[in-house]
């Protein structure tokens, strides 16, 4: 993780403005306490993006018990009883089947995870039966549970029109933050992304030039789900996120939205912002601005499928062992993925408090 190099000075500003508003300042949010604003940290190296492939993969490409598979699409985890075996995979023009000795390791994001157990027989019956998929484990729980970070914002009108163009990721400035009514057990509930530029939708309403203040609801109460289309594993899933359906989702999100307003007015006094663009300010009430969020919204970072009424995982009564790995498992979440290991008992068991 590095710091940015040439932040934007109204990526500056907002921070300073925030801590006029009363909230700390926090020079890394990945450092002993996430809240506060502050810059965020970019996984960059040199002036470069620095992914995880480039960091960890590239550097030992050249072991001979790795083997890395591009232009390849995963059709369906092979299974032997309560075992998973293998994976059918499709390559070069043909179907392909790679023997595990070991176990599998189910890693394709929060999306494609659940599709692949589900195309492997690994799902809810009701839900795989219609499309002719045979059932070799009962999970009601695979691909319920969806959540994603549903976010909205206020368009503000830069004092400078003359602003450098974008040399880093964009959303430079952050802020994270306690709502009124945050769950238990986590620091903050409220995350804030500030690109100093205009949206796209900004763009296409006829506002090319401004300053994005959006509100991200980091922990989100709405579930949705998916399901497959097809049994062909070509077809995309058909996705339901559910987004602000849970009434905690919307008042956390206005919420947000009245502390970006807040800041925003700091940054009006100050000089760095003329005024609000966007929603305006005749919307006060909590109705408009729900009817705002509604219209604006947009999803952040990844949608991830972890649990239904019944959590897909058997690792929690069994603990960790001290390479960090859960003894045991059949199927666990971590990162936000769903993990698929072999010499396991498929069991389910309820949900840990989180």
């Amino acid at each position: 993780m590095s710091p940015l190099a040439a932040p934007n000075p109204l990526a500056r500003a907002f921070v300073d403005a925030a801590v006029v508003c009363g909230h700390p300042r926090n020079p890394d949010f990945n450092g002993e306490h996430v809240l506060g604003a502050g810059l965020y940290h970019t996984t960059t190296r040199h002036g470069r993006r620095c992914s995880s492939a480039t960091a960890f993969l590239h550097p030992v490409r050249q072991r001979t018990n790795l083997h890395v598979f591009t232009h390849a699409r995963t059709l369906r985890v092979l299974l032997e009883g309560d075992r998973a075996v293998g994976v059918e995979v499709f390559r070069a023009r043909r179907l392909e089947r790679i023997d595990s000795r070991r176990e599998v390791i189910v890693a394709c994001g929060g999306i494609d995870s659940p599709k692949l157990l589900m195309l492997s027989g690994i799902g809810d019956p009701h839900a795989l039966e219609p499309l002719g998929i045979t059932v070799a484990h009962a999970l009601t729980g695979v691909g319920a549970g969806l959540v994603d970070h549903v976010s909205s914002g206020l368009l503000l009108q830069p004092r400078k029109q003359d602003l450098p163009p974008p040399a880093s990721h964009i959303a430079e400035a952050g802020l994270f933050m306690r709502s009124r009514m945050p769950e238990p057990g986590f620091s903050f509930d409220i995350q804030f992304h500030v690109p100093p530029y205009a949206p796209p939708w900004a763009a296409a309403r006829g506002t090319p030039r401004g300053m994005s203040l959006n509100a991200v609801v980091a922990r989100p109460s709405s579930r949705g789900a998916l399901r497959l289309r097809s049994a062909d594993p070509m077809d995309p899933p058909v996705i339901d996120p559910a987004y602000l359906q849970d009434p905690v989702d919307v008042a956390v999100l206005i919420e947000g939205l009245r502390e970006a307003r807040r800041v925003a007015e700091a940054m009006i006094e100050r000089g760095d912002i003329v005024k609000e663009l966007l929603p305006g300010p005749g919307a006060i009430n909590d109705l408009a601005l729900e009817q705002w969020a509604r219209t604006s919204a947009e999803c952040v970072w990844q949608g991830t499928v972890l649990v239904g009424d019944r959590c897909v995982i058997a690792a929690w009564p069994l603990g960790v062992d001290r390479r960090k790995r859960f003894a045991g498992t059949a199927i666990f979440s971590a990162a936000g993925t769903l993990i698929a290991a072999a010499r396991a008992t498929w069991i389910e068991t309820p949900a840990p408090e989180r």
